[in-house]
């Protein structure tokens, strides 16, 4: 059948996209790393970055895992508060009562030392990735950061030369 055919190719397609993003999450450099994934709305962006995410070698590979999802209307403390549940495993109930700059304090200070994956799913501007940037230290043990966006520009503003269309 037709429709047999062409959801093999679509399978097949994701799977040497997801091939590609492993590699590089894994891959040298050792400094911190940023690896983006663009194109338009409803194409599977967020899909294989999840499967990303989920795949054994990444899994074995960090020592941190975490998600935030940004959408369009970015919320800072609902994406530290994100992180900061990833990261930690506690409740966003324990962080009552703090403020945006000491949940990014304690973001980083959890961070610290430790190989991590974060991945900044659905950024739709360079300004919001200017405000979140100065979250994730930079200790040259092979961290990474997988992004997506549906924005080119933002795409190009973040990473350069990691970019899978």
């Amino acid at each position: 059948m037709l429709s047999d055919k062409l959801e093999d190719d679509i399978v097949q397609g994701i799977d040497d996209d997801l091939e590609i993003i492993v590699k590089r999450l894994t891959g040298s450099p050792s400094n911190l790393d940023i690896v983006t994934v663009s194109g338009m709305g409803g194409i599977g962006k967020t899909t294989l970055a999840r499967k990303a995410y989920d795949h054994l070698t990444i899994r074995y590979h960090f020592d941190i895992l975490a998600w935030v999802t940004i959408s369009q209307e970015f919320r800072g403390r609902n994406v530290l508060l994100e992180a900061l549940c990833c990261i930690s495993k506690q409740t966003v109930s324990v962080y009552d009562g703090m403020d945006e700059s000491e949940l990014a304090d304690l973001v980083q200070k959890n961070l610290k030392g430790r190989r991590y994956l974060v991945v900044v799913d659905d950024i739709w501007s360079r300004d919001v990735w200017d405000s979140m940037r100065g979250i994730f230290p930079n200790y040259n043990n092979g961290s990474r950061i997988l992004l997506t966006t549906r924005e080119t520009e933002v795409a190009i503003y973040v990473s350069t030369c990691r970019i899978i269309r």
